[in-house]
């Protein structure tokens, strides 16, 4: 049998029989049966498999069930407030790092004096070693505290009745302390 009988008899182009599936162990000097259950075995088998689509379908069927089970978790999750708006989270954080960064940035400013003064390398050591720890106190007893806008609303409020207007956008979790 030649490459070219097999591509005629299987449909392929004689160039896939003699690159692909000589790379892939066909032997063209075996008897004709061997090389028909080497095709069966490595060719026609593995495509039969690709193509269940029943099963694909039932898989795909699952993906979309879960899906939808996924989203009403989440929009029962953000009725019980356990979820927040990412941009939220980000904004706060950004602000918090923010007043983080200009306490830590304020020392040289504040403790000038006192650096200047030192006596030795130790004495400077401690003194910024102590500045910096009072800063870390200060900026962790920060306290958010959400402002009002001109309707009587605090920010978290107008964040909950801007869920319930565009559903479930960007959404991360909150740990709940209900658990």
């Amino acid at each position: 049998m030649t490459y070219q009988q097999l591509a005629k008899i299987y449909g392929y182009d004689p160039v896939t029989v003699s690159r692909d599936w000589k790379s892939r162990g066909l032997d063209i000097s075996q008897s004709d049966d061997e090389i028909y259950q080497w095709v069966t075995d490595n060719i026609l088998i593995p495509l039969r498999g690709q193509t269940d689509l029943r099963e694909e379908t039932q898989k795909e069927q699952l993906r979309l069930a879960r899906a939808k089970a996924d989203i009403e978790e989440m929009e029962a999750d953000l009725k019980r407030k356990n979820l927040i708006e990412v941009d939220y989270v980000t904004e706060t954080l950004s602000g918090y790092f923010h007043q983080l960064k200009t306490m830590l940035r304020g020392i040289p400013n504040t403790t000038y004096i006192e650096l200047f003064a030192s006596e030795d390398a130790n004495h400077l050591r401690i003194i910024l070693r102590d500045k910096i720890d009072e800063v870390l106190r200060d900026i962790g007893s920060y306290e958010y505290e959400e402002e009002e806008d001109e309707n009587g609303l605090s920010e978290s409020e107008e964040n909950d009745s801007h869920f319930e207007r565009i559903g479930t956008g960007n959404i991360t979790t909150r740990e709940s302390t209900s658990k």
